[in-house]
């Protein structure tokens, strides 16, 4: 007869790495399921009757924070995040990057403010003043006499 307890023990390991993998498994999926829960869970608070006029009156405060700072120098989506955190806008949003994405969506599309080809906001107004007239590289069909090279947007 062979002896065959180091078979087993082979096996008895074999099986332990495999129980060690679905454990690693099971986690992943009980934390999926609970980000699912919470997105669940704040998707209703959102389209609750209760929360809506909360929820708008906390943006347009965002909003008006934002376009003030950007007012005074362009700055990163990042820049803007610590802002508004560092001054209380974010410290009940359970998704602080997805608010100030769709804060800055909303007053993009308003015509406020724009982001520039560097990945910096700022305001329109701010746009207007550096832009020049189209076609300033001539003047009444002259060149510019100091060198300087059209602004475009």
């Amino acid at each position: 007869m062979r002896d065959i307890r180091k078979d087993l023990r082979e096996r008895l390991s074999s099986l332990e790495e495999r129980r060690a993998q679905l454990q690693a498994t099971l986690k992943a999926i009980e934390d999926e399921s609970a980000a699912v829960m919470r997105l669940l869970d704040y998707e209703d608070r959102r389209f609750s009757p209760e929360e809506s006029h909360v929820v708008q009156s906390d943006c347009n405060g965002l909003a008006e924070l934002i376009i003030k700072e950007i007012r005074g120098r362009a700055m990163t989506k990042g820049e803007i995040r610590e802002l508004a955190d560092g001054k209380g806008y974010l410290a009940e949003s359970e998704f602080p990057g997805r608010t100030i994405h769709s804060t800055l969506l909303n007053i993009q599309r308003s015509d406020r403010v724009r982001i520039r080809h560097d990945g910096r906001y700022e305001t329109i107004d701010n746009v207007a003043t550096k832009a020049e007239t189209p076609n300033s590289g001539t003047l009444f069909g002259a060149s510019k006499t100091n060198g300087a090279v059209p602004l475009s947007l």
